[in-house]
């Protein structure tokens, strides 16, 4: 099952530095991926993430920047 993210939401999956496959939809009203467990690397590099692990798509972190692709 799918999951959506809207460009307010301040997860992982909606923010610039993360690096995991998501599909913008609607326009840039939001993303969809395939699960809310979905990885994919951290790139800021004051995040606490950014040590090569996988970050799941449903986390946050005080770093968090809007995907330029969103409106």
């Amino acid at each position: 099952m799918s999951q959506q993210y809207n460009a307010l939401s301040q997860v992982c999956a909606t923010c610039k530095y993360w690096g995991g496959r998501r599909d913008l939809k609607q326009y840039g009203d939001y993303v969809e991926l395939d699960s809310p467990m979905d990885t994919g690397s951290c790139y800021s590099r004051d995040s606490g993430w950014f040590n090569g692990s996988p970050v799941q798509a449903s986390n946050c972190c005080r770093c968090w920047e809007k995907w330029s692709a969103l409106r």
